[in-house]
């Protein structure tokens, strides 16, 4: 008897089946028991098994073929149990009648290992030739289950020219009514092309709030400090360093305000879908103050 085991409950479970006459293989899975037909007496012949399972999508090819064979019969299916994290494959000699018995001589584990524990996303690369300049490029990425099923990733996109883009994210959650607060601002060269020219940020600051400063390495803040500027080259996949924009909160702000931050290029930036970042908070009431008077004295 062959098992694939979760913890103490078997996903796959291989053995002899006599109720298919001599010929039967019995695949026990979360269908139920079923019969792999061999085609031939499974009795005193060597047996080669191979399972390749699916921990993600819980599913299991089941193949065996005697040993001068060379093509595997096949059976596919859903494992029982739950989870994905594989502890161990056992094995066992199930002797419940004659002829029933499993003797297993040699294991052999290929591809086991899921990366970064199947639990973590990963970084996949690939280099690309021959693309045109200052075009924009779709794909998505596909994954491919035992049995042949694609499973599609969202839909994303690329431009080899120049393309800088913006973002915005307030720090701390939410402010409060009377307070001051944070946001910070990114700008990257998410394109194909080296970025040169004048870059200007520009913020729409929501109503009840105030800026109080701007600072970041390089950039250059007007007097009203609602822009920032610089003109030193960006490589591509690079970024600037952030922008950080101190404001105070209006003891009368709306329970939600929201930024809008834009920048423009003086050199053409062949995607604009991206100039614009929208950063959204909430506000919490201040602090509700009572003043007491003392009593009048009799």
């Amino acid at each position: 008897l062959f098992h694939l085991l979760l913890s103490t409950s078997a996903l796959v479970s291989v053995g002899v089946s006599l109720q298919s006459g001599t010929n039967g293989l019995l695949v026990t899975d979360a269908a139920g028991q079923r019969i792999l037909d061999m085609g031939a007496p499974v009795t005193n012949i060597v047996i080669d098994f191979m399972v390749d399972f699916d921990a993600r999508n819980r599913r299991h090819i089941t193949s065996a073929k005697f040993r001068t064979n060379s093509i595997y019969n096949k059976i596919a299916g859903m494992m029982k149990g739950a989870g994905t994290n594989f502890t161990h494959i056992g094995f066992g000699n199930w002797c419940l009648g004659d002829r029933q018995d499993l003797l297993f001589d040699s294991l052999e584990v290929r591809g086991s290992e899921a990366i970064n524990g199947g639990t973590n996303p990963i970084t996949l690369s690939n280099t690309l030739f021959n693309l045109t300049g200052s075009r924009t490029y779709y794909y998505r990425v596909a994954s491919m289950s035992l049995d042949g099923g694609v499973t599609y990733g969202n839909s994303a996109s690329f431009y080899t020219g120049l393309d800088f883009a913006i973002s915005s994210a307030f720090s701390g959650g939410s402010f409060a009514q009377g307070s001051t607060g944070q946001f910070t601002i990114n700008v990257s060269n998410v394109g194909g092309a080296n970025g040169t020219g004048t870059i200007t940020v520009t913020n729409q600051i929501p109503m009840g709030m105030t800026i109080t400063s701007m600072s970041g390495s390089g950039w250059t803040f007007n007097t009203n400090n609602r822009t920032a500027t610089r003109s030193d080259r960006l490589n591509r996949g690079l970024s600037y360093n952030s922008i950080l924009v101190n404001v105070s909160v209006a003891s009368n702000a709306p329970s939600k305000v929201t930024n809008v931050t834009s920048l423009s290029l003086s050199s053409t930036d062949g995607n604009l879908s991206n100039n614009t970042a929208i950063s959204a908070t909430s506000v919490a009431p201040g602090p509700d103050l009572v003043l007491l008077t003392p009593a009048p004295s009799r």
